[in-house]
């Protein structure tokens, strides 16, 4: 059994990964038996380490996805040889390629923030949105239909620190934004 991540750059991830080992341990998959992989938030390296494993023989594979479309041609790929696939955390564009999908609706849970937002700003205001790495279902899902001003839109690969260092420096300091909505684990 082997678990694929698309980045181990977080506490939510790390989280993630460990209650999965732990899960694993539980249900005997101990020492060479299970295995995690770091992708770095880089499809063409999570391709690689799958189709090693695949490679390798492993009966199932536990993804959470680095891309929601770079992986689909692994996934379907380990499926042909025989192994389980399970989908975690983000979807891929074809779902039907994996055995399953464990995880959240992040599109109604986005859908579910914006709306409240847009409550709360009583539908006009300056918003500075930011969206999970390029290629992931946090930057490919997040819904579009706005009514609001939309000052920044960015993709985010940056740690905490200085992500709130430039929302200081860039977006609040001038008093038009009014709100930050964001599509990453940590911030």
């Amino acid at each position: 059994m082997v678990l694929f991540m698309s980045h181990m750059t977080n506490e939510f991830v790390k989280t993630l990964s460990s209650s999965v080992q732990k899960e694993a341990e539980e249900l005997g998959y101990t020492g060479d038996s299970f295995k995690i992989y770091d992708g770095k938030n880089d499809a063409a390296t999570q391709v690689s380490q799958i189709e090693q494993a695949v490679t390798l023989g492993v009966d199932g594979i536990i993804i959470e996805p680095v891309s929601t479309d770079g992986i689909v041609k692994a996934v379907k790929d380990a499926e042909k040889a025989g192994v389980k696939v399970v989908i975690l955390n983000q979807r891929i564009s074809d779902q039907n390629a994996a055995d399953t999908f464990v995880g959240a609706d992040n599109e109604s849970t986005g859908a579910a923030l914006m709306k409240k937002v847009m409550e709360d700003l009583d539908g006009k205001g300056n918003i500075v949105e930011l969206l999970g790495p390029m290629g992931s279902e946090g930057q490919e899902q997040f819904p579009r239909e706005l009514r609001i001003r939309v000052r920044f839109l960015q993709t985010f690969a940056l740690i905490f620190m200085k992500a709130i260092d430039m929302f200081s420096d860039d977006f609040m300091a001038d008093g038009r934004t009014t709100d930050i909505v964001q599509e990453r684990d940590e911030l």
